[in-house]
């Protein structure tokens, strides 16, 4: 079989689409289990978030858009493999992602910013927006008491998740 340029587009864009189903699969599972495992962190909603290495990944590799969508169809499918569609814990997920998001899609070419900064900016707009839709959604004012300490747990996870991120990502860029 002779390939041609367009043959050989065609499968590098199904080698990335594969990629990506991959990495998306693999974040909506180990989000769903780490849901299923309490922390001994007496802190409603804390959680490592480690299904973020994923996220991280999609951004270097596929760049701002695909990561956009990558966080919009992971927390839309974790929804509903959990049964929290539309209900709170849904909102506040898609209010710390999109927080997330704009943090980390504005910093992530910054030549002087590694992907362990990246992704404790990440951990942070993720605190920052959680706290901002309980208080929208919940008209909770008082949640803000939560946020120093969410933001020093985001920074350790952050950087835990980042340093994850660093070991796998030249893995997945060989067959860039």
């Amino acid at each position: 079989m002779i390939l041609t340029q367009s043959s050989d587009n065609k499968y590098i864009q199904f080698q990335q689409l594969s990629e990506f189903a991959l990495l998306l699969s693999m974040a909506c599972v180990i989000q769903f289990f780490e849901s299923l495992i309490p922390l001994p962190i007496p802190i409603p909603g804390v959680k490592l978030g480690l299904a973020n290495v994923m996220t991280l990944l999609v951004l270097y590799r596929y760049g701002f858009k695909r990561t956009w969508q990558f966080m919009i169809a992971r927390v839309v499918i974790v929804s509903l493999i959990t049964g929290t569609t539309l209900s709170v814990p849904f909102w506040l997920s898609l209010g710390g992602a999109c927080m997330s998001g704009v943090m980390m899609t504005c910093t992530y070419r910054l030549p002087w910013l590694s992907i362990i900064g990246v992704s404790m900016l990440g951990a942070i707009g993720h605190s920052i927006g959680q706290i901002m839709s309980v208080q929208l959604i919940l008209q909770i004012p008082q949640a803000i008491i939560y946020l120093p300490i969410l933001l020093v747990v985001s920074l350790v996870s952050g950087s835990v998740i980042g340093f994850i991120g660093k070991q796998l990502l030249p893995m997945l860029l060989v067959r860039k």
